[in-house]
C-alpha cells in the first residue's frame, strides 16, 4: 500500500515540475483574475525559486496532501479486494518455491 501512495507521490511531483517548467509564469495574479484565482507574486516567486532548486510545487501547501488522502480513500478498498483474491495464492507459491528449496538442500 505505501509503494503504491510512493508512485503516486512521485507522479505528482513529477506533474508539478513538468507544471512549472512548461509555464512559470502562468499562476502569476494580473488584474483581469479575480482575487484568489491565482497565487499573488511573492507566492509564484516563491513556487520559482523551488522549482530552480528542484522542490517546485505548482499547488499551494496543502493541497497536495489533500489529493493524496483522496486517492487513498479511492484506492484501499481497490488494493484490499485485490489483496483477498490474489494474496494466498502469492503466499501458497513461495512457500511451495522455499519448501522445494529447504527440501533440495537436505536432499543434495
Amino acid at each position: 500500500m505505501s509503494e503504491a501512495l510512493e508512485a503516486v507521490r512521485g507522479m505528482m511531483e513529477a506533474d508539478r515540475a513538468d507544471q512549472v517548467e512548461e509555464a512559470p509564469q502562468a499562476g502569476l495574479a494580473t488584474e483581469s483574475t479575480a482575487p484568489g484565482d491565482t497565487m499573488d507574486a511573492p507566492e509564484a516567486e516563491a513556487v520559482a525559486d523551488d522549482s530552480a532548486s528542484g522542490d517546485a510545487r505548482s499547488t499551494p501547501p496543502g493541497r497536495a496532501e489533500v489529493l493524496e488522502e483522496m486517492v487513498a480513500e479511492q484506492i484501499t478498498p481497490i488494493v484490499r479486494e485485490w489483496l483477498e483474491v490474489n494474496l494466498p495464492g502469492i503466499v501458497a507459491r513461495v512457500v511451495e518455491r522455499e519448501v522445494r528449496d529447504l527440501m533440495g538442500r537436505r536432499g543434495g
